[in-house]
């Protein structure tokens, strides 16, 4: 394939800003920056700017291999985490009965947000992961764009992280 870029992803501003933030649920889980401990909970943070509008927004945001979501409607999962969860989606997030992101989606490599319409404005939604598998990992970029006008997106940078 001669078309596919074979340098890591810059980022993108194309009228949908993205902003992701992974960091350690409890500090000393974390030996810091983009570095984390083995079995640590991570706080991952996705923020959605627009300006305008926006209607039939998809979110793609691809977990690093080496975490794993956690799914705290599950009841296999701590319920402690999921009040933890719920008051920090509370503190951090406008909370919205429309105009936000309406669906989200766990796959087992990434987590998908749907809107049917995005206000103008900061859109954040916040969600839990585990650092699992020691090693180094590329972090995907995270893609957003409208359904049915894909010259409207916005990515991250590719990044990496190291789980220890």
């Amino acid at each position: 394939m001669t078309y596919f870029p074979n340098t890591p992803a810059s980022p993108a501003d194309e009228c949908i800003a993205i902003l992701k933030a992974m960091e350690p649920l409890s500090p000393t889980k974390s030996t810091g920056g983009r570095t984390f401990a083995m079995g640590a909970v991570v706080k991952v943070t996705l923020r959605l700017i627009v300006t305008e509008q926006r209607s039939f927004v998809v979110v793609d945001d691809p977990l690093p291999a080496g975490f794993q979501i956690i799914n705290t409607s599950l009841q296999t999962e701590s319920t402690e985490l999921a009040q933890t969860l719920e008051s920090m989606r509370s503190e951090e997030t406008q909370q919205r009965w429309w105009g936000s992101f309406n669906y989200h989606e766990w796959k087992d490599d990434r987590v998908v947000l749907v809107a049917d319409q995005l206000r103008a404005g900061i859109h954040t939604f916040i969600y839990l992961a585990r650092a699992i598998t020691p090693g180094t990992f590329a972090v995907p970029p995270t893609h957003a764009e409208m359904m049915y006008e894909p010259d409207v997106f916005g990515r991250t940078g590719m990044t990496t992280i190291e789980i220890r």
